[in-house]
């Protein structure tokens, strides 16, 4: 689950695995199918309406979709668990650090 704006919240729910938003100005849900290439993803995060998940059950990989017909394949992502913070940004910790990891970064990396 991330923050989509200001007024909106996304999440990714098992097993469907659809896309879904809540608008917290009206309560609004709405379910987007979600394409096959990041099914099982385990964080994801936005950046302005695109989202970024990250791996999948088939990669390691982070995918960055603009939500309609475009899919990027990009980067490794890290072993340890990562939760979604917003503007394209993941957070990992562990009981002696965190690493705030930047995927839009790591996108544009060549």
């Amino acid at each position: 689950m991330c923050k989509l704006g200001k007024d909106s919240i996304l999440f990714y729910p098992y097993t469907d695995f659809p896309l879904v938003e809540l608008r917290l100005t009206d309560y609004q849900i709405i379910h987007q199918e979600a394409p096959d290439d990041f099914c099982g993803s385990h964080a994801l995060t936005t950046t302005r309406s695109n989202v970024i998940f990250c791996g999948s059950y088939e990669d390691t990989c982070f995918f960055w979709w603009n939500r309609k017909d475009k899919i990027k394949r990009f980067g490794d992502s890290p072993p340890t668990g990562l939760r979604g913070i917003g503007n394209g940004k993941f957070l990992t910790f562990d009981d002696h650090s965190f690493t705030i990891v930047d995927a839009m970064a790591v996108m544009n990396e060549k």
